[in-house]
Parts: C-alpha cells; structure tokens; sequence
C-alpha cells in the first residue's frame, strides 16, 4: 500500500513538472528580431521587405510607415498583401494583421538618390498573440551593403527590453 502512494506521488510530482515546463515553453516571448525576420532587396527603384512572421506573431496592418531620418524630402508609397481582420478587445475595434510570410513594396515617389537610403526604415509594431505581449514599433533598416540583398532587422533606438 505504502508503495502504491509512493507511486502516486511521484506520478503526481512529474505531471506537476511537465505541466510546468509546458505553461513555460508556451509563454516565451522571442526577441523582435527573431519573432520577425525581415529581408530587404532592390527591383529597379522599389524596394522590397520580406519579412517571415514566427508562429504565435502578427503584425499590425496600420502600424507600417516609411521613417526617414534626414531632410531630403523622399517619400514612398507602401504596397502590401490583404491583412486579415479581427476585432481587437483591447482596441474596442477592428484591426488588420499579417502572419506568415508577407511580402511589402515600398516605390519612391520621386526619384531617391541611393545614399538617401542610408536614412530610411521601414517602421512596423507586432504581438506576440498567444501571451498578449505587444512590442514597441521597431525599424527596419532599408539601406543595403554593395553587395545586395541583405538579410536586416535593426533596431534604431535603445536595446529592447522586457
């Protein structure tokens, strides 16, 4: 008998345990940069940012704006796939997001000079929807090495923390 609630027991303690590092595993928040991973190229004068949506995140439709840092005057038009809809409690409203891959096409509106990219991002805020943890908006930086296409996420700003 003593031997059968011993066993009990531990049974108990390790369902206890797993349950535990399970509740973990599904709270953990990644950093922005891994949660969204973006990649940036050039067709003729647009520019292109693909960015890979980790499972669990989305990112906010409305929360896209081209940032430029200096006065040059530029501006882009954003291109972007049909977000999907829900209705946001937090918001009181409905609100559109991406999750998966997504493909963005920023076109300049005028003809941008290739250093003025230097100063321009691609600024975007996203969720992590499961837990409900929303990060700041954070840049993508558009300016591209000699070499093309380039894999970047930079964060302009202080490092991100929780």
């Amino acid at each position: 008998m003593k031997t059968r609630r011993l066993l009990i027991q531990i049974a108990f303690m390790a369902l206890t345990v797993c349950n535990a590092q399970a509740d973990t595993k599904a709270t953990a928040v990644l950093p922005v940069d891994a949660a969204f991973r973006s990649e940036v190229s050039k067709s003729g004068e647009d520019i292109i940012v693909k960015i890979s949506i980790s499972d669990g995140y989305q990112l906010y439709s409305e929360r896209f704006r081209v940032i430029e840092t200096s006065e040059a005057g530029s501006t882009f038009t954003i291109s972007m796939p049909q977000a999907k809809k829900k209705f946001d409690k937090a918001l009181q409203k409905e609100v559109g997001y991406f999750t998966g891959d997504i493909s963005i096409k920023l076109s300049p509106t005028t003809p941008a000079k290739a250093d003025i990219l230097q100063n321009v991002f691609l600024e975007a805020q996203g969720c992590q929807a499961v837990v409900g943890v929303c990060f700041p908006p954070f840049k993508i930086a558009l300016n591209k090495s000699s070499s093309g296409s380039t894999s970047i996420l930079e964060m302009i700003a202080e490092k991100f923390k929780f």
